[in-house]
């Protein structure tokens, strides 16, 4: 470029005789030669529409007057005065202002302002409603102030502040802003008046400087340096929020509400501005402080958000209460590494500094948002983002600072996101708010590893609802320290382009090596703007600074002064710096004296400049040789021997290889604890305290510091032989991470304790702990913690290079007590350090580890065979002890199975936690993969069987780690609902398909790419859908099988969409199955109706190899699936069988089989193994049969239960060893598909919805009707079974059974289906039927006669008598009576002594009334009672006829019940309940008054009706699904009987109701059939009163604990007693149960009489010996 191009920019227009003319270049100021401007000549280049013209040559003053003829104005000319700008002064920067508000002068001009204002107004509406638009080019603020005044007396300030360092950068920023801020305020301050007073206060201010002025003629400031940053920084915040508030962009952003906040600023800046200038005075003694007005737009307090969460009768307060409870302590974090001492020089760097922070303060909407800086080592990048993040923070606007280092897991990638969103919310509330707004429903997405997830849902979400008043910066240092290239691709293409969404006052600054990947991948953005280092400061300035820098440190801050160094010692170390800022670092530390003892700082510098001297070197090189220099200082030739060399690699070997820097305490204790017996210890600081200037905190004064190195280039000198000569460091040699690894066990085994945080109480899990920073910091030594987290990484590091055979001893004698006797406590270090995933590694580490040191042994009796339990035990309870370190012992050692490993070894150390009374002998054969919160459609497993990817519907698609079973990474926006998904063979890439076909992509999971390859594949209007979906081997082309018969192909390399179809199949079968066989080709397999369809290509050019073969099968098909090796065709049939043919043919092989007893609703997804041996099948229903393909056909090896919902997929690992099934329940489960260990099918007795449930009057008998006419009987009171269950008559049951009723002697049972009535005669083995005209709705019910010799029929307006005994033979023998209703209501009530009945009709009026017949005569006796006015959705009268209960179907919420006393409703009484799904009332009589029982879906609730309040339940079924159908109370009122939707017939106690008229009852903690087992003296759990609540809806309001739906047993104010196993939860006796009639799986009985918990927790463990199974 040449330099009148280069400098156009540089010149600054002061007089303009025409105004239409248009001068470019014009709006910015450059250095024009730095502090020798005025030595050298200069020209400009005006361009005036397509003409240029090159000034005069400047005078020595920087002036020029240029003329000019305008051709299309004869006779007319313009006259420019060009003037250049002295840069560095304080008065160009005033001149460069002046520039800036006179070219705003031009772009505001009054008319395109008010065009402006008149556009968004009509745009926004009501937006700038009240804003006074006037055509005054000036407002009134412009006509009453002095702005020459004031804009002088702010160049004056900054004049007299221009020496402190404390105040110069930001008194600067004022004196830029506040001239660019002028501008804006003439042509806006008319909108508001109050901008006018701030303005006029701010001015007010800067009378201070003639002040200032004479206490510098006094002799020095007296004013504090702090009371004049303060000023500084204030302004520039004020003109910040002006600016940005006046801008039309702004306005549009806007809205109404809005103006309230912003109104708010403006008052708290003009208050601040008086407090100033009170303060400078002494009219004020407290310290101000500076407003910064950061957000002006964010998310609603009470928004959308809380309204989601909030039930709609919660009240204002829990409202609030739900916004205080923001808490991100879960995110992942990494603290600053921001410190004075790596900031630049004050002085020094301005150049680059200058043009960063123009960059950061820029408001131009398309201004690049990032700003990368690249330079080679050591040229000062680090120290450039150091001082930019240091003037930020100051301005309180540094949103995150953050810095990588390959060596430190708290500074790597994962980490960024996180780190930078907790920065942002911790800066401001808003965006604290908006952030909760985006991920507080879910600790999934908080606690994401994935890059693309954490910038989506942490970063751009929440910025999306934020509007920033004045820049925000985040810094991001050493970007090339991330990681390798191919790691950090993902986050260079977030960069690249999801950020240049950010809001346009967030500024992005990165530092960073140019490696080629980077610059690559970031150049052509256009929100992105690369800096090289070298091309914004020149050689000269850098010479300068260093100068500067080298002078600081040498002679003007040494006191005393080095005898020697003078200012030519410094031009020397400038001139061989070659510009490396690190260079000159480390050879100013090493001349003041942090070399070796014994020399003068000028004979340091001789040596330094003597060992530098010779030709110009490339920087690396230079960097070397000043290392190796520094080195042989130390470390002479003539007196060093081996010994001083080994001890030098021995202790850097120990800093290069550690994983994250440790300070020299805790390097001293490792290095100690790695040395074998015998083996001679030294202090590391013999050694490192002489490296201070390589390395950081070895220093006395930095001891706190961890030790580093001070560059990145002295590790990779170091480590590399040909760099580093005699000093290279070998890791592999030195065994470093062997001998790390030996020490970190050694340190466990030493240090490692029961409850080493001494955590207080089991109640508050670790998020909670207010101290636990404090107690970690004051409990777990930092080597100990280093320890805990690293020592089996050393150990897989180690592990390739292959370890010694002596190491590999020490390594099992050490693993053996470790395991033994510390894993819990080490499981609790890394539980209160977030570190449970680590365990996980470690113990596959460890297995690894003793496979290649040792040869297998019996899994039983081996370490090896412990390292597997324990690996089972991490996979199961690592959910519990993430969240609690005391759980370890409460909840996952209680809970491991009888023979397991870690029970019979860490139990008998529990004798007070909870024991499982009949706890499971083996692990489950099943366990959770993952959980998610959105129904899992379809998922596939990559080729290597590390990662399962999920379609995941409206949330996206999803990977998972399958061997921690977290959540890896996830693709949110897919553009629809994913239905199915696929892995490459090499697992870089996932396809998915959208609902209806309407979308194929592809998702490169590395690069977060992701792209279309196939849209509206069937057509617009089709409602076919994409069942099946592969890739072919070389992961070049994407096959997808239709349900209406189409196969597709799309080459998914091109990235051009092409595609086309394979096949389309005539009688459109369903291809769910289409995959690339093992010996080459494709085959496509469907069904439709009973025929079977299967299609071949060739698997290179994807032609047809033979026609479509077609197989005709004896049922209709459900599911098909194929073998990869094309041999079998397997099939279920909707018959409950499954089939299987030979390939090519078609050819049956053996007869088809049925499934097992455990499938239900027919089969629905079968899959292969990779060898072909094996296929498994899934019904909808949860299980999974596992079938052995033979000569003579399938043979079913076993039948596995595991998903509480529908199976909605199904496929084998890669090596045949697990089966995978996703589920309805949210869930993906892994199994070992040839495991024996899985309890026999269970067979339940009935799946059919109990109808009716009823006691006999003397308790003998419990008796129970299901839809489908099962009738079972039970021994009242054992609650064992009499007789099999037995069957009503099945004749013509249409739609079953809907009501039954029991006689009082419970010999007879009645049921009643639709037109007919069926009797079971118990006494006398007989089963009758009897057709009478019934209503054909479900509305007819009965009653047995007290004496059980009739039955009372209610069948709309009609009553029916039936004579039960003559039934049978005498079928006319039947009364009716009609009444004058429109229905009744039944069943009716039978009074005590058989003489009446009751029951509730609907009359001619709508009206509902309670009416009492004659039991004999069936003649009213009385007149009918009003009792409401609505229609009843569910009711029930007491047996006493003293209380009628119902619900409304009207919104009506409450349970209504009626008293009636002499026949007369005395009250009406309300209690509150959300009766959402199925009810059921009926009344219980205690002897302390009269109960109610309400059913609420599954739970059942037991009110007082003298307080109106709950005081029992909810009693829960394990099934939350199944709702009640019937209840029925036994007569002392001690036991409920309760049927269920789902077949279960369960009997609850509920004879513990206390003072039921205080509404407080003492009810037991007790988790099994044995009261002894109950908790003792629960107080501690239970709260002492139970507050009245408005509503009974899904909480606990009862005094007694609950399961929630992750497992916890809590209390009720929510304390965790307890955590349950997913696979255990179903299974847990429900408290208060007393019998599971119905039986099925056995329920797990919990002991809970020696359970210690709350604050007396820690008494659970005991020290005791344990014979171990580990040899």
């Amino acid at each position: 470029m040449s330099e009148s191009v280069q400098h156009q920019e540089d010149v600054t227009i002061r007089q303009l005789q025409v105004s239409q003319v248009k001068v470019l270049g014009a709006n910015r100021l450059f250095d024009l030669g730095r502090r020798n401007w005025n030595k050298r000549e200069y020209f400009a280049l005006i361009k005036i529409g397509k003409e240029e013209k090159k000034t005069n040559t400047f005078t020595m003053d920087g002036s020029c007057t240029l003329t000019r003829d305008l051709i299309s104005c004869p006779g007319a000319q313009l006259e420019f005065l060009v003037k250049t700008i002295a840069p560095r002064s304080l008065a160009s920067e005033t001149t460069d202002a002046v520039a800036e508000a006179s070219l705003a002068i031009d772009h505001l001009s009054p008319p395109s302002a008010i065009q402006t204002m008149v556009r968004a107004k009509e745009v926004g509406g009501e937006l700038l409603e009240g804003a006074d638009i006037v055509e005054e080019a000036l407002s009134p603020i412009v006509k009453k102030t002095d702005f020459s005044a004031f804009i002088k007396n702010v160049e004056v300030f900054v004049g007299i502040v221009d020496t402190i360092a404390e105040v110069h950068p930001y008194a600067k920023m004022a004196w830029l802003l506040v001239k660019g801020v002028y501008t804006i305020v003439q042509d806006q301050i008319h909108r508001d008046d109050k901008v006018k007073d701030l303005f006029l206060q701010m001015a007010s201010l800067y009378e201070i400087v003639e002040d200032l002025r004479r206490q510098l003629e006094d002799g020095g400031i007296e004013s504090s340096t702090e009371l004049l940053s303060c000023i500084s920084k204030q302004t520039v915040d004020c003109c910040y929020f002006i600016r940005d508030y006046s801008s039309p962009e702004f306005i549009k952003r806007m809205a109404k509400s809005t103006f309230a906040t912003v109104n708010k600023r403006i008052l708290e800046y003009t208050d601040a501005f008086k407090s100033l200038k009170d303060e400078f005075y002494g009219n004020l003694h407290v310290e101000t402080r500076v407003i910064v007005s950061l957000v002006l737009k964010g998310v609603e307090r009470l928004g959308p958000f809380i309204s989601k969460v909030a039930k709609p009768a919660s009240s204002i307060l829990t409202c609030l209460s739900t916004e205080t409870t923001v808490d991100l302590n879960d995110m992942s974090y990494s603290p600053s590494s921001l410190g004075p001492s790596k900031r630049c020089l004050f002085g020094t760097r301005e150049e680059p500094l200058e043009r960063m922070t123009t960059w950061a303060n820029s408001d131009s909407q398309d201004h690049p948002s990032i700003l990368v800086l690249t330079g080679p080592a050591g040229t000062g990048k680090s120290a450039l983002a150091h001082t930019m993040a240091h003037q930020f923070r100051e301005l309180e606007r540094l949103g995150s600072s953050f810095g990588f280092d390959r060596n430190e897991s708290t500074r790597s990638i994962k980490l960024l996101f996180p780190t930078i969103a907790r920065d942002l919310a911790d800066l401001n509330d808003d965006i604290r708010n908006a952030l909760w707004a985006a991920v507080g429903k879910s600790k999934e997405i908080r606690m994401t590893q994935d890059l693309s997830l954490q910038f989506e849902n942490l970063i751009a979400k929440p910025l999306k609802s934020i509007v920033l008043s004045g820049p925000v910066l985040v810094v991001i240092d050493a970007l090339d320290e991330c990681s390798d290239a191919g790691t950090r691709e993902q986050l260079l293409s977030i960069l690249k382009t999801c950020a240049g969404n950010f809001p346009p006052n967030l500024r992005l600054l990165i530092t960073t090596r140019p490696e080629d990947d980077i610059i690559t991948h970031l150049q052509d953005a256009p929100h992105i703007l690369i800096w090289r280092l070298d091309n914004i400061s020149s050689s000269i300035e850098t010479s300068e600074d260093i100068r500067l820098y080298t002078h600081y440190h040498l002679i003007s801050s040494r006191k005393p002064k080095l005898d020697g160094i003078d200012d030519e010692c410094c031009r020397r170390l400038v001139t061989m710096s070659q510009g490396l800022f690190q260079w000159a670092s480390v050879a100013c530390s090493q001349i003041i004296g942090t070399g070796k003892p014994g020399l003068t700082a000028r004979e340091r510098y001789e040596l330094l400049v003597e060992g530098s001297s010779g030709p110009r070197v490339d920087r690396e090189r230079l960097l070397d040789k000043l290392y190796l220099q520094v080195l042989r200082q130390l470390f002479t030739e003539e007196s060093t021997g081996a010994l001083e060399l080994a001890r030098f690699r021995s202790v850097l070997v120990a800093v290069l290889t550690s994983f994250e820097p440790m300070t020299l305490e805790s390097l001293n204790n490792l290095r100690k604890a790695s040395n074998n017996a015998g083996e001679p210890y030294f202090d590391a600081q013999v050694v490192l305290q002489y490296l201070g200037s390589l390395l950081s905190g070895v220093t006395a004064s930095e001891s706190h510091i961890p030790i580093r190195p001070l560059h990145t280039s002295f590790r990779d000198f170091l480590t590399t032989k040909q760099r580093s000569l005699e000093f290279f460091v070998d890791v592999a040699e030195l065994k470093a991470h062997e001998r790390l690894g030996l020490a970190s066990l050694r340190i466990m085994k030493r240090d490692l304790a029961f409850n080493i945080c001494k955590l207080e109480s089991l109640y508050v899990m670790n998020e909670d702990i207010l101290d636990l920073p404090k107690r970690i910091e004051n409990r777990i030594p930092s080597h100990l913690s280093y320890s805990c987290r690293f020592w089996a990484r050393h150990l897989d590091v180690a592990l390739p290079n292959g370890m010694a055979l002596e190491i590999s001893h020490q390594i099992r004698e050490l693993l053996e007590p470790f395991i033994n006797e510390k894993l819990l406590f080490w499981l609790e270090v890394l539980s209160v350090l977030g570190g449970v995933a680590l365990a996980l590694s470690a113990f596959a580490i460890v297995a690894r580890v003793l496979k290649s040191v040792r040869k297998s042994q019996t899994p039983n009796n081996s370490l090896l065979g412990c390292v597997t339990d324990i690996q089972r035990f991490l996979t199961n309870f690592a959910s519990v002890i993430i969240i609690s370190a005391p759980h370890i012992y409460i909840s996952a050692v209680p809970f491991s199975p009888q023979r397991s490993w870690i029970s019979k070894q860490y139990l008998p150390r529990l004798p007070r936690t909870l024991r499982v009374l009949n706890s499971p002998e083996d692990w489950p054969v099943a366990r959770d993969v993952m959980q998610h919160s959105d129904h899992i459609c379809g998922f596939a497993i990559s080729v290597d069987g590390a990662r399962i990817a999920g379609a995941c519907g409206w949330s996206g698609v999803f990977i998972w780690d399958i061997r921690t079973g977290l959540l890896d990474s996830g693709l949110l926006n897919c553009g629809g609902f994913a239905l199915r998904v696929a892995f490459s063979a090499d697992g870089a890439r996932v396809a998915y398909a959208l609902k209806k076909g309407t979308i194929i992509g592809v998702w490169d999971v590395e690069s977060g790419r992701n792209w279309t390859i196939a849209e509206s594949i069937f057509g617009p209007d089709s409602d076919d859908e994409v069942v099946c979906l592969t890739f072919s081997p070389d992961g070049r082309k994407l096959i997808a099988g239709s349900w209406h018969g189409t196969v597709g192909v799309w080459d998914t390399s091109s990235g051009d969409a092409s595609g086309a179809i394979l096949y389309q199949s005539i009688m459109k079968c369903s291809f769910d199955c289409v995959s690339f066989l093992s010996h080459g080709g494709a085959l496509a397999c469907g069904y439709k109706e009973k025929t079977i369809e299967v299609c071949k290509w060739d698997a290179t050019t994807l032609q047809l190899t033979e026609q479509p073969l077609h197989i005709e099968a004896e049922s209709s098909v459900s599911a098909v699936g194929v073998s990869f090796d094309g041999r079998h065709v397997a099939a279920g049939l909707e018959n409950d069988t499954i089939c299987l043919w030979g390939l090519p043919e078609g050819t049956p092989i053996g007869t088809s089989v049925s499934v097992s007893s455990r499938t239900e609703w027919r089969v629905w997804w079968i899959a292969f193994t990779q060898d072909g041996s094996h296929f498994a099948s899934a019904g909808r229903r949860g299980a999974v049969d596992v079938w052995k393909i033979t000569p003579t056909g399938p043979i079913l090896e076993v039948s596995l239960q595991g998903h509480t919902s529908w199976v909605g997929g199904l496929a084998y690992s890669p090596d045949g060893r697990h089966l995978f099934f996703c589920s309805d329940d949210r869930t993906i489960r892994k199994w070992d598909a040839h495991s024996t260990n899985t309890p026999d099918p269970i067979i339940p007795q009935s799946a059919s919805s109990i109808v009716g449930v009823h006691i006999s009057h003397d308790e003998t008998r419990i008796a129970s009707v299901s839809e489908d006419g099962t009738v079972r009987l039970w021994n009242g009171a054992s609650g064992t079974a009499i007789g099999s269950p037995s069957r009503l008559p099945t004749r013509e049951l249409d739609e079953g059974i809907y009501h039954s009723a029991m006689s009082r002697d419970g010999t007879r049972i009645m049921a009643v289906s639709r037109g007919m009535v069926r009797l079971s005669d118990f006494k006398g083995c007989k089963q009758t039927e009897r057709r009478i005209e019934l209503d054909t709705y479900k509305d007819s019910t009965g009653v047995f006669s007290a004496d059980g010799s009739r039955i009372y029929i209610t069948s709309r307006n009609r009553i029916y008598t039936i004579d039960v005994d003559t039934m049978e033979e005498t079928p006319d023998l039947s009364t009716w009576k009609a009444f004058p209703v429109l229905w009744f209501y039944g069943p009716p009530v039978i009074s005590p002594d058989g003489a009446q009945l009751a029951v509730l009709s609907v009359d001619m009026d709508e009206t509902v009334r309670l009416r009492i017949l004659d039991s004999q005569t069936v003649e009213e006796v009385s007149l009918p009672m009003l009792l409401r006015g609505s229609i009843l959705y569910c009711w029930c009268i007491s047996p006493d006829f003293h209380y009628v209960a119902n619900i409304g179907l009207s919104h009506e919420p409450d349970i209504q019940v009626m008293c009636i006393e002499g026949g007369i409703l005395q009250k009406d009484l309300s209690l509150a309940f959300d009766h959402r799904g199925w009810c059921c009332l009926v009344f219980l009589s205690y002897t302390t008054g009269t109960h109610l029982a309400s059913a609420h879906g599954s739970g059942i609730v037991i009110w007082d009706l003298v307080s109106c309040k709950p005081i029992i339940g909810p009693l829960r079924h394990s099934n939350s699904e199944a709702d009640v159908k019937s209840m029925a109370c036994l007569q002392d009122g001690k036991r409920l009987v309760a049927g269920y939707e789902d077949g279960k017939v369960l009997v609850w106690d509920i004879s513990v109701f206390g003072d039921s008229h205080s509404g407080h009852p003492v009810i037991p903690i007790v988790l099994s059939s044995e009261a002894a087992h109950a908790l003792p003296h629960p107080k501690d759990i239970l709260s002492p009163k139970v507050a009245a609540f408005e509503a009974y809806g899904k909480r606990n309001p009862i005094n007694t604990v609950e399961m929630t739906g992750d497992g916890w047993i809590v209390g009720p104010n929510l304390r965790r007693l307890l955590w349950v196993p997913p696979e255990l939860r179903a299974r847990i006796w429900p408290k208060m149960m007393k019998w599971d009639l119905t039986g099925g799986e056995e329920r797990i009985q919990l002991d809970l009489s020696q359970f210690a918990r709350g604050p007396r927790w820690a008494d659970c463990y005991c020290e005791c010996t344990v014979d171990s199974d580990v040899p």
